[in-house]
């Protein structure tokens, strides 16, 4: 009869320590994501700051590399492509300074 008692027993505090483990990692997980919640609020609080600065500075272009963990800011230029539209403005721009009637 005891043996009974003691594999009921045995089986309680298994179930116990399952709920308990379940709970415990239940609410590590609740913390976790609110402080993932709350880095994301402050990461894009810097990338507006960032976008801000850039602006400011005129660097919309920029390219922001992260090596070894130093940022290094690259200022990345596009020419405009040739074309005919831009030639012909080129062209045209060109006749009005030099005072030439097409």
């Amino acid at each position: 009869m005891s043996n009974i008692i003691t594999n009921k027993s045995n089986q309680f505090e298994d179930l116990s320590n399952l709920i308990r483990n379940y709970v415990h990692y239940d609410n590590l997980t609740s913390t976790l994501n609110k402080q993932a919640h709350n880095a994301r609020i402050v990461r894009d609080d810097f990338e507006e700051r960032i976008i801000k600065e850039l602006r400011d500075k005129k660097m919309e272009n920029a390219i922001i590399q992260i090596v070894g963990g130093k940022l290094k800011i690259i200022e990345e230029k596009h020419n405009t492509p040739l074309n005919y539209k831009m030639l012909d403005y080129v062209i045209e721009s060109l006749y009005e300074i030099m005072g030439v009637q097409k």
